[in-house]
């Protein structure tokens, strides 16, 4: 065989070589960086609990889980615009349930744990959505918080009154008896 064809093979090869290395990096897709994603569960077991038990308990709201409270929460408008740092702040924050009602209109905010921050109470507290937080280790019962989202809506009427701001729509109705002269236990609000 002859030198010449034998140089030309291995040309040939090292270009085969170095277009499938290259391909290889970029992706199939000729993108650079091409991020790697896996799925993962949306929430832990723990969270799934407590998921489920809000769904029973409040049959007639939407429980969201792990919603950023850029979602719900929009900082005030500046002189230039947009506040981007306030955006920002909002984004680093996550409600690990939010419940709002049958308008998407948010009514609560469940955190479990206390771990939350006092920005984050804050936060809620200037935008009058209620705070309520529960241990996560310990589920509570689905009358109990029937009652205090009852208890807010009642308060939230009460202030509207107060105010004289109008109520645009009635709450859903309340499922489930209302408890008779029982003890329970209130939530930190």
């Amino acid at each position: 065989m002859e030198p010449a064809y034998l140089i030309a093979g291995a040309v040939v090869l090292g270009l085969l070589a170095l277009f499938l290395l290259v391909r290889r990096r970029r992706g199939a897709g000729g993108r650079r960086g091409r991020l790697r994603v896996r799925l993962r569960p949306v929430l832990d077991q723990s969270g799934l609990s407590w998921y489920r038990l809000l769904q029973r308990a409040l049959p007639a709201y939407l429980v969201l889980p792990g919603v950023s409270f850029s979602a719900f929460l929009q900082p005030p408008e500046t002189a230039s615009g947009r506040d981007a740092a306030g955006e920002e702040g909002l984004r680093a924050h996550t409600a690990d349930f939010l419940i709002c009602d049958p308008q998407a209109r948010p009514v609560a905010v469940v955190m479990l744990g206390d771990d939350s921050s006092a920005a984050v109470a804050d936060l809620l507290r200037e935008a009058a959505i209620p705070l309520l937080r529960y241990r996560r280790e310990t589920l509570a019962g689905e009358q109990e918080i029937r009652d205090t989202l009852h208890d807010l809506e009642s308060l939230g009427r009460l202030a509207s009154h107060l105010t004289g701001d109008e109520v645009a729509v009635d709450p859903p109705e309340r499922p489930g008896p209302v408890s008779g002269g029982r003890e329970r236990k209130e939530p930190r609000l």
